[in-house]
């Protein structure tokens, strides 16, 4: 495999000579990297270590989703807009797949240490960055594009599948520019570790946009018929590229029209003009990026958190729930790693986003009438969907055992303390304040916008019965001690079942809420009261929980 793509990467030393790069050491290069890649699995997709998914399976998988996109050229009589939507989903998962799985390799920094040295141009590095991510950009492009080429050879004919096929190679490669332009836009304002973080929370993005527009739009907008939907031709289509991609594709079955030439035109030039300003004019900062020293960086990170109104609030709330030095250092422990873990951020800050989606979902408020939908919730008892939503807060709860550095768990072996079990409920206390209480007062801001004051009694009783369950969980589940286990771990064992439990538990507490909301309030009170009490007593009976390593 990697002898057949090196022969087609060879067809671009005309390219390769336009960008500014040196045609010897970028084929050397990129046989290098072919040639480890074939040599193990890739790791995306992967369910755990014994069972591995190689890239050969992923194409067919992409195949088969590819199926579901190919449906549009069924349901689409106008040839544009129909391949406007196709080139329009297909940048999209490209776009997607490259920033979730190819970004490590666009930001490998040990190549910089390895190449820059010798005599390799940083024009020459960073093309061959570029074509390797665009080598399987551009397979998985085309697996998808499988069975869309098959309906267009029945729907058109075999000459629009020549310039849809230059269309898909063409869409990977613009979607590796775009990501590419961003990159370089957003590393003029932030630099370093900042620029990692930057990109870490653009990949979270993505992930809940896709899960929002997946679960919204369908809900947000009325649809159109698609066979009878037709592509105007305004000014404003010269300025989409996947009406461009569109045209492109569609000159290939008529070579006589203006507007498709225009489109050609326009396919081409950006395509060129792009890969030119990345290439050539922008190497060497990109360079520069992956070499930036973050060391002052660092000690203004440093200084920054060493002051504050924010840092005193969550000194002081550690010295009022952390009952231990022990407890306080699992505290400590638990802030800082979660804050500098971008692994542990991706699994767990997609959550909050969802939050808010699923609150639509749930509240379904009308958007024609948006302020008139809000006025008649206040009539009703959606207000439980609040605390049945608090669950996304306690959850990341989860995720304190699991880390990429498992291996520096030994410390906990040899730490001279009898009480190493108060680390983890400090971590626990750590998580609740930094995840949990921010989701409660954003909650308690919404609900008093549109209920009345009496209902914030039965939040606060789901609030302290949330967070109680979560706790008791810990207590009757085999749980390491923090950052101890690998993160492939976390694929194992019982956790699906645990989720299970764990929302039948909700859904009974939010019965018994409800029931209590129909009798006087002071029942309630007591309700919470005694769960308050439950949950004092709950994270002292964890602290006695014989260690797990």
């Amino acid at each position: 495999m990697a002898e057949l793509l090196m022969k087609l990467i060879r067809l671009l030393r005309p390219f390769v000579r336009m960008m500014g790069a040196d045609v010897l050491q970028f084929e050397a290069i990129m046989n290098a990297k072919l040639s480890i890649d074939f040599r193990k699995e890739p790791s995306s997709l992967n369910t755990n270590r014994k069972r591995k998914m190689t890239f050969g399976r992923q194409l067919i998988f992409y195949g088969m989703f590819g199926i579901f996109t190919a449906m549009i050229f069924i349901q689409t009589k106008d040839v544009i807009f129909g391949f406007t939507i196709y080139y329009s989903i297909l940048i999209v998962m490209l776009t997607t797949i490259l920033l979730t799985e190819f970004s490590s390799v666009i930001f490998d920094e040990n190549e910089n240490d390895i190449y820059l040295p010798r005599p390799v141009s940083s024009r020459t590095l960073l093309l061959t960055r570029l074509v390797h991510v665009q080598t399987y950009m551009g397979l998985i492009g085309g697996a998808m594009s499988v069975p869309g080429l098959i309906f267009v050879i029945f729907i058109h004919g075999g000459l629009m599948v020549l310039g849809m096929l230059l269309s898909v190679l063409i869409a990977s490669w613009m979607a590796l520019l775009f990501c590419m332009l961003l990159f370089q836009v957003l590393s003029k304002f932030i630099s370093g570790e900042r620029f990692k973080d930057a990109l870490n929370y653009l990949q979270i993005g993505i992930a809940i946009l896709i899960m929002g527009g997946y679960q919204l739009l369908p809900r947000m907008f009325e649809m159109v018929s698609p066979d009878q939907a037709v592509m105007s031709t305004g000014w404003w289509t010269y300025l989409v590229p996947t009406i461009w991609l569109a045209g492109f594709t569609r000159l290939f079955a008529s070579f006589t029209s203006s507007y498709d030439l225009i489109m050609a035109g326009l396919t081409v030039l950006f395509t060129v003009l792009g890969s030119v300003l990345v290439v050539r004019f922008m190497s060497s900062g990109f360079s520069s990026l992956l070499n930036t020293d973050d060391k002052t960086e660092k000690k203004k990170d440093k200084e920054r958190s060493g002051s504050g109104v924010k840092l005193k609030i969550r000194n002081l709330a550690r010295n009022i729930l952390c009952v231990s030095d022990m407890e306080k250092a699992g505290w400590q422990m638990t802030m800082s790693v979660t804050k500098r873990d971008r692994k542990f951020k991706q699994a767990v800050y997609p959550a909050f986003g969802y939050i808010l989606i699923m609150l639509i979902i749930f509240l379904k408020p009308d958007f024609k009438d948006f302020f008139g939908s809000l006025h008649n919730l206040a009539t009703t008892p959606k207000y439980l969907v609040f605390i049945f939503m608090g669950f996304f807060g306690v959850s990341t709860i989860y995720q304190l055992p699991y880390t990429d550095n498992a291996g520096a768990g030994w410390i906990y072996q040899v730490l001279p303390a009898p009480d190493k079990k108060h680390l983890q409920t400090g971590a626990i206390k750590a998580m609740l304040y930094k995840f949990y209480i921010p989701i409660y007062l954003m909650f308690t801001i919404i609900v008093l916008l549109i209920w009345p004051v009496n209902v914030l009694v039965y939040l606060l009783l789901g609030a302290v019965g949330t967070a109680l369950y979560a706790v008791v969980g810990e207590i009757f589940m085999k749980n390491p001690l923090p950052f101890t286990q690998p993160r492939d771990m976390q694929r194992k064992g019982g956790m699906t079942l645990r989720m299970m439990v764990y929302m039948a538990l909700m859904g009974a507490m939010i019965g018994m809420i409800y029931l209590l909301s129909l009798v006087n309030i002071a029942f309630t009170i007591l309700a919470t009261l005694f769960m308050s009490a439950g949950l004092m007593m709950s994270f002292r009976s964890l602290r006695k929980k014989s260690v797990e390593l």
